[in-house]
């Protein structure tokens, strides 16, 4: 389990918090936990926060006093609470490798999430007994690479990230690169596509054939191949002992991430 440093505000908070990410741990039902005023949510990705089970049904009343939720599902098999209307500002280690230095470097990811009614973003429908209702919308207002003393900002940050990963890399300008499964070299999305975190998959037990593929429909070996022989699902910001830069190459299906 990693812990990172996160800040949560709403109309009633403005506090300093952790999020458990527990992913990897086949025990845990949920793969990110975080604790605000005594009141447990856990979510699968950082902008899905939700009361924990145990909560929905205990403590539903006090709880909705103090914060802001979107109650869905039915009374057959249970209802959920989405939390609404929230910044949540969360910090991520990482590392980079420095061509200067030679040698991993420490770095940190700086993201804040805001979950508003004032977006004009697609939503998804959530069921309420026999209706609809539909929640507020998850916007990225920030996306930073801190690295030692210099900061690479995104422009136009992504709930994905995936994208706002791309945007850094173009800053890079040969100067790092990525040493995580992001930047891997046997690292690729589904082809089904992904959530903005935790949805990247490792063909390295494949690596192989996973590199003759260049498309999602064209040619003799796709993405849909290499996805069907089977692969391990990890987070962006994982790194394992198979690591191999995804530099000077263009094997996979993401082909290319620096300039």
């Amino acid at each position: 389990m990693e812990i990172w440093q996160a800040h949560y505000q709403d109309q009633f908070h403005d506090v300093p918090c952790t999020i458990e990410n527990h992913w990897g741990n086949n025990q845990a039902e949920d793969v990110f936990k975080m604790c605000i005023d005594g009141v447990t949510f856990v979510g699968s990705n950082l902008d899905d926060w939700e009361l924990s089970k145990v909560e929905n049904q205990e403590n539903i009343n006090s709880i909705s006093k103090n914060f802001s939720l979107l109650k869905y599902g039915c009374q057959e098999k249970g209802y959920h609470f989405m939390l609404q209307s929230y910044k949540l500002n969360i910090n991520i280690p990482t590392v980079v490798f420095s061509f200067e230095k030679q040698c991993r470097i420490s770095a940190e990811i700086n993201v804040v999430f805001k979950n508003t009614s004032d977006s004009k973003e697609i939503r998804c429908r959530y069921p309420i007994d026999d209706k609809y209702i539909i929640p507020n919308a998850s916007i990225c207002e920030k996306f930073n690479l801190n690295i030692e003393n210099i900061c690479f900002s995104v422009e136009k940050p992504s709930t994905f990230f995936e994208k706002s990963f791309q945007a850094i890399c173009n800053q890079f300008n040969g100067k790092y690169y990525f040493y995580n499964c992001f930047g891997c070299l046997y690292s690729d999305y589904s082809p089904y596509g992904q959530g903005n975190i935790g949805s990247i998959c490792c063909f390295e037990k494949n690596k192989e054939n996973y590199l003759r593929v260049y498309s999602k429909y064209e040619g003799e070996y796709t993405i849909w191949n290499a996805f069907d022989e089977g692969f391990i699902q990890c987070q962006e910001t994982n790194l394992c002992e198979h690591f191999a830069p995804r530099i000077n190459c263009l094997g996979g299906y993401r082909g290319r991430i620096y300039t």
